[in-house]
């Protein structure tokens, strides 16, 4: 029996670029989801979109001591000689201001991607606002009397290690803790984006054939990088666009509904759609996954598996009720129940 792989994209994870694993299973276990053990292989849906980070008062203190800093060092261009900044001073201020926008950037990022609000995070992030006080009082000091920056400099480079040290610990212990990120990329040249998702954790990637002309290249590429490589295409596109690119790939993704937002129905048409990527799949020596997206539900999710598809993505159907963990629960019984044996 196919192992029936059921995919879950929820509202916490659709506005994410490049969700990191650890995201992505503390999504699935606060709706109550066992991604070790409630089916075979749990993948999760990781969908293009904007960063939405949870915003805690130790974060927003974190950005007041950013602007603290800035300010002093804006001070350094606040002398001027008859009305102009002169070219030295000019390249002073870059010289501390880079440093300080890293340091902001590169934490940044990281309580966006790994953010669990954790004690470690905490006092991370409280020694780093220490070290940014002292390069502010360094900045302040210098503006005036231009004394050595040893320290100033020393600080910044601890500020850095730290935010270093976050980020391997951080992607070391979620990566062990399983699951299967499947970054589908419903994006023009997606190809200029690949290594990103690939550096942010993902384990599979799919292209759409309408937005990637070279598919071959975008194929292998993905492979290069240690990823699962698959291709998609929309409602209105033939399934003979993918007999090609199916020679290359490990994934046949169907798409149910037009791509854009959750929450459409079901596009019926898919049902005849999925037994003709089934027929690719299966003229590959190797294993090949077909997968169906969009309005994937009670009422559904039997038709699209018994038509061919084995990795099943549902959103609204899953996060949209009262209890997520009991409708995810329904969706793998109700799938199961009808597998292709």
């Amino acid at each position: 029996m196919d192992s029936v792989r059921l995919a879950i994209l929820g509202a916490l994870a659709a506005s994410r670029v490049g969700m990191e694993r650890a995201e992505v299973l503390g999504a699935l276990s606060a709706a109550g989801v066992d991604a070790g053990a409630a089916s075979p292989e749990l993948s999760a849906l990781v969908s293009s979109g904007r960063v939405s980070a949870r915003a805690t008062w130790l974060e927003l203190f974190f950005d007041l001591i950013i602007v603290v800093a800035l300010r002093d060092a804006g001070e350094i261009l606040s002398e001027t000689h008859d009305g102009h900044i002169a070219p030295q001073q000019f390249l002073h201020f870059v010289l501390v201001f880079l440093p300080l926008w890293w340091i902001w950037a590169g934490h940044t990022i990281y309580a966006n991607r790994f953010d669990t609000d954790s004690r470690q995070h905490r006092l991370s992030t409280l020694l780093i606002m220490f070290l940014l006080i002292v390069i502010s009082a360094q900045i302040s000091a210098g503006a005036q009397d231009r004394h050595d920056y040893a320290l100033a400099v020393a600080c910044y480079c601890g500020a850095r290690l730290i935010v270093a040290v976050m980020y391997f610990v951080s992607r070391r212990k979620h990566h062990d803790r399983g699951g299967f990120a499947d970054v589908h990329l419903m994006i023009e040249q997606p190809e200029r984006h690949i290594d990103q998702f690939a550096a942010a954790g993902a384990d599979s990637i799919t292209v759409h054939v309408e937005t990637c002309p070279h598919l071959h290249r975008t194929l292998h590429a993905i492979h290069d990088l240690g990823c699962r490589a698959g291709v998609t295409l929309n409602p209105a596109t033939p399934v003979a666009a993918l007999e090609e690119a199916a020679r290359y790939a490990d994934v046949l993704l169907c798409m149910s509904v037009n791509p854009g937002f959750g929450g459409q129905s079901f596009i019926p048409a898919t049902l005849d759609r999925l037994p003709l990527m089934r027929e690719l799949a299966e003229a590959r020596a190797e294993p090949v996954q077909v997968e169906v997206d969009g309005g994937v539900g009670p009422t559904t999710i039997a038709d699209v598996h018994r038509a061919g598809a084995n990795i099943l993505v549902a959103g609204s159907a899953v996060f949209s009720t009262p209890v997520p963990g009991d409708a995810y629960r329904e969706l793998v019984s109700l799938a199961a129940g009808h597998s292709r044996v």
